[in-house]
């Protein structure tokens, strides 16, 4: 398939002769014909137990907060589930008492040692 470049679009470039423009050019190119990338919505069910590890820290007029749970991600995909299950999960919490927002950073470990964090 061949994709056709409008003349007003190349009457508008004003190409040199360096290595680097062309290089530009094509990757335009490559950007206008659109590649398709696959990409797909897994639906999923979670359980997850667990719970502080340990009390909250009160640090000026922030509240942090730390946690482990474990449990389970189930999708629709047997060989998915098992490459997912059991998971941990654990996360680190931090409250702004004055604004109400939160921030924080979670990881979770897949059966097959992956890291999603």
């Amino acid at each position: 398939m061949k994709t056709r470049i409008p003349s007003l679009f190349l009457s508008s470039l004003k190409l040199t002769a360096s290595r680097g423009t062309y290089a530009a050019f094509a990757f335009m190119i490559v950007l206008a014909v659109g590649l398709p990338t696959p990409a797909a919505t897994v639906g999923i069910t979670y359980s997850f137990t667990g719970g502080p590890t340990g009390p909250p820290v009160v640090s000026g007029t922030n509240l942090i907060l730390d946690g482990f749970f474990s449990g389970s991600i189930v999708s629709g995909n047997p060989a998915l589930n098992a490459v997912w299950n059991p998971v941990t999960y654990s996360d680190h919490s931090v409250v702004d008492t004055t604004t109400g927002l939160l921030n924080g950073a979670f990881s979770m470990t897949f059966a097959d040692g992956d890291v999603l964090s």
